[in-house]
């Protein structure tokens, strides 16, 4: 067995996305699924039903 030891392009800079969008208050649904699955191990499908299920809005309704 060859082992790799490279990461993912995107990982990382998933939990920054997380830690800042918490820090800066920003309601950012993908980014935030894909960091659950990243970090914390919950199921694709899953996060793709919760991202599925939110309420649609528009686009310009986040800065108001």
């Amino acid at each position: 067995m060859i082992w790799c030891w490279q990461v993912a392009e995107g990982f990382h800079a998933a939990e920054a996305i997380h830690k800042l969008s918490r820090r800066l208050n920003l309601d950012l649904p993908i980014s935030e699924q894909v960091y659950r699955v990243l970090y914390r191990g919950q199921d694709p499908g899953r996060v793709l039903k919760a991202l599925l299920s939110r309420p649609l809005k528009a686009e310009d309704e986040a800065a108001a």
